[in-house]
């Protein structure tokens, strides 16, 4: 564990371990820890896979208070057992074979059938790990090590929002269109994320720490949502 000040108005926490799910739950019940504290001076805390980013106003507080602060956090955090707390989905997605994205040529390169490669994908209890990349972006862990499979080696200029993708062991639904690398395997019809719906407290539907499983819809079932 190692706490270090990045400039003159932050701090930044790294843990000294692999990225896991539950690590990450671990960070973000710290910043929600900082976040209730008060702290005098506090504007930002961001959770990382290992890491989290402390901001802080200068002209009110310094960097010894909120290390100071941070500190006895951590104390408690280190005797504290966060239990899963988290909220469950269930993403429907078309599965698209379609030669236009990855699907095939992902499962190819894994040397498994396309078929295959979307039984592992549905049988999979994923948990969102980071929040990150562009807003309401949800990193999901993770995939077996046997399914690692590296970004595309050009990245696409538009990826339309809810295509679901792979990229090492993690799964992603886009929640707007926009630029992107990871591998497409399928498309969601549901609405992942509303930042102009005022009627919800969080414009993202996933917070870190939920769960999701995907369930295929039919190619029907597709168009039937898209018509």
């Amino acid at each position: 564990m190692q706490l270090t000040r990045e400039n003159e108005r932050s701090l930044m926490l790294r843990i000294n371990a692999p990225e896991s799910a539950e690590l990450s739950q671990q960070l973000q019940w710290l910043v929600e820890q900082l976040q209730t504290s008060e702290a005098l001076g506090l504007l930002d805390c961001v959770a990382g896979f290992n890491t989290v980013l402390v901001v802080f106003d200068p002209l009110l507080t310094d960097h010894a208070s909120m290390e100071l602060c941070l500190t006895t956090l951590l104390n408690d955090w280190q005797n504290t057992s966060v239990q899963h707390i988290g909220r469950e989905h269930v993403i429907p997605v078309y599965y698209d074979f379609s030669p236009d994205w990855d699907l095939l040529t992902t499962a190819e390169t894994l040397k498994i059938t396309p078929e295959y490669l979307i039984e592992q994908h549905q049988n999979q209890q994923f948990r969102v790990c980071v929040i990150g990349f562009a807003p309401g972006f949800a990193y999901l862990g993770h995939m077996p090590d046997a399914y690692r499979i590296a970004r595309r080696s050009t990245p696409r200029p538009r990826v339309p929002a809810g295509a679901v993708a792979l990229a090492e062991t993690m799964t992603a639904v886009y929640p707007t269109a926009s630029p992107g690398g990871w591998r497409i395997i399928g498309h969601t019809p549901a609405s992942l994320f509303q930042p102009f719906d005022l009627k919800r407290e969080d414009p993202c539907q996933f917070r870190v720490g939920d769960s999701v499983r995907f369930e295929c819809l039919s190619q029907q079932q597709w168009q039937d949502a898209n018509a």
